[in-house]
């Protein structure tokens, strides 16, 4: 996966702004783990975390629906 090398070009374009999320306690620290191992913004390992998410539920309506 190339995921590293685009992030880490994205960031150094990108300004952030704080959105203030509000999740509990125990979904921080969730996403503080996964960005940790992304080495990626809090933005970012969101995204990333909802993009494969949303993947993974395509996947099983496709089976699904077979």
């Amino acid at each position: 996966m190339h995921f590293g090398a685009q992030q880490k070009m994205r960031l150094k374009k990108d300004k952030k702004i704080s959105k203030g999320y509000r999740l509990r306690p125990e979904t921080h620290k969730m996403i503080t783990k996964v960005q940790k191992i992304l080495k990626t913004d809090y933005d970012d390992t969101l995204w990333f975390l909802c993009n494969e998410y949303i993947i993974k539920l395509n996947n099983i309506i496709k089976e699904n629906t077979k």
